[in-house]
């Protein structure tokens, strides 16, 4: 569990200072991931007086980086398209909070894991590009993290993020389709919301 977290706590590390139309995605991935893990490190006496300060840190490199309209859309799927305009509004918000809440204490349990990024495999799709990478824990592991990215009119923008085999928004896209089908998006809506505020309020809490 504790490589999940971190490793998709990683995930969090794409600031938004390179990322460029004309840089390669392997280029905006390597220079962002590796400045972001650096300055968490310069952090790390601060951030162990107050944890919750990682959110504020997360969302100045998060929000530019990734684009979480077009993942909303594509964990909703078909619910998605049914869903109401204010619907899917809360939910966009209401999974933004749930991963930010629940994995920015992957960065906080950072530990000076390396990063290595492998060459792109032919010409960067400006629908589909996967950046992979590899992050080695302080046990030598290496777990295998790639990050799925597409060309926008801002530029590169990471949608999914695949560990160890799992992308996050297959895995959340049937864990959520499950969760409407019994109970509708409303209650999954406010489930998230719930989840969010616990796990914040454990890191505030220094748990």
């Amino acid at each position: 569990m504790r490589r999940f977290v971190i490793s998709l706590g990683l995930l969090f590390c794409l600031a938004a200072s390179a990322w460029a139309a004309e840089e390669s995605p392997v280029d905006v991935v390597s220079a962002t991931t590796h400045q972001t893990l650096d300055a968490i490190a310069s952090q790390r006496a601060v951030l162990e007086k107050e944890p919750a300060k990682i959110y504020q840190l997360v969302e100045d490199i998060l929000l530019p980086a990734f684009d979480f309209d077009y993942t909303a859309r594509l964990v909703l799927g078909r619910y998605w398209r049914t869903a109401t305009p204010e619907q899917q509004q809360q939910f966009r918000d209401a999974f933004y909070k749930f991963l930010v809440h629940t994995y920015a204490n992957g960065l906080l349990q950072y530990d000076d894991e390396k990063v290595e990024i492998e060459p792109l495999r032919g010409e960067p799709n400006p629908r589909y590009t996967l950046v992979r990478t590899k992050v080695f824990l302080e046990d030598g592991t290496a777990v295998p993290v790639d990050y799925a990215l597409h060309l926008t009119d801002k530029g590169w923008k990471v949608f999914d993020v695949t560990i160890e085999g799992i992308s996050y928004v297959t895995n959340y896209r049937n864990d959520f389709g499950a969760q409407i089908e019994q109970k509708g998006l409303d209650a999954l809506i406010t489930r998230l919301e719930q989840q969010a505020a616990e796990a914040r309020a454990k890191v505030e809490a220094g748990a």
